[in-house]
């Protein structure tokens, strides 16, 4: 098949997006004519949140987001439906910058923890139905090594921010009992994550548009 033949589908958006495509709403486009106070430029999750707060600190405040797409059109549409509290990249990198040292980044993960029952707490609050859930993480562990590499991995959560009761060690009974892999030699459970259908409040309640 020739690859130039094939149309592009950057128009579907993601599963999420695909899912409400028809409670999709429509959003007035800006002709330069209106004036407000805030204008956030990205109609993502940093756009949205940064909209949001923005609003419920001011509600006097008159809010614009410009998205040059539709809501959910980048990487914030595009995402695995989950809230974690593990932060990304190098842990003991975060702990050499800055000069924070092992506090700072211990503090750095239990901001990560907050945030997501900070996340769910708002969606309850505002009465948005995102199907979400805390139902905690797994990490399996399919080889006798692989078990080993998940007790030092734990050792590194507790070192650097997460309490004893936010990270458990499962043997091999426990964890078939909550997800039944034959093969399982055990593994990690993370209480903080949670999963969510990240298009409702963009798309389908249409609640982010800020007016004065």
């Amino acid at each position: 098949m020739n690859a130039l033949a094939v149309p592009t589908r950057n128009g579907e958006l993601s599963f999420w997006v695909a899912q409400l495509a028809d409670k999709k709403p429509s959003f007035p486009r800006f002709t330069g004519q209106d004036s407000v106070d805030v204008a956030i430029v990205g109609g993502g999750y940093t756009g949205l949140w940064a909209a949001y707060f923005a609003k419920k600190l001011e509600p006097s405040l008159s809010v614009a987001v410009f998205e040059a797409e539709q809501v959910g059109y980048g990487a914030s549409g595009r995402n695995g439906g989950w809230l974690s509290a593990m932060p990304p990249g190098n842990r003991a990198a975060f702990a050499r910058a800055g000069g924070g040292g092992l506090e700072a980044s211990r503090a750095l993960q239990q901001e990560f923890v907050a945030g997501v029952d900070s996340v769910l707490d708002i969606l309850q609050a505002e009465g948005i139905d995102a199907d979400q859930h805390k139902g905690g993480a797994l990490v399996a562990a399919h080889t006798r090594a692989g078990l080993g590499r998940l007790v030092t991995r734990r050792d590194a959560d507790l070192k650097y921010g997460l309490a004893e009761d936010e990270v458990h060690m499962l043997d091999r009974n426990e964890f078939r009992s909550l997800i039944d892999i034959p093969t399982v030699h055990g593994g990690l459970f993370y209480k903080h994550c949670a999963r969510f259908h990240p298009a409702p409040k963009a798309i389908r309640d249409n609640c982010w548009t800020a007016g004065p």
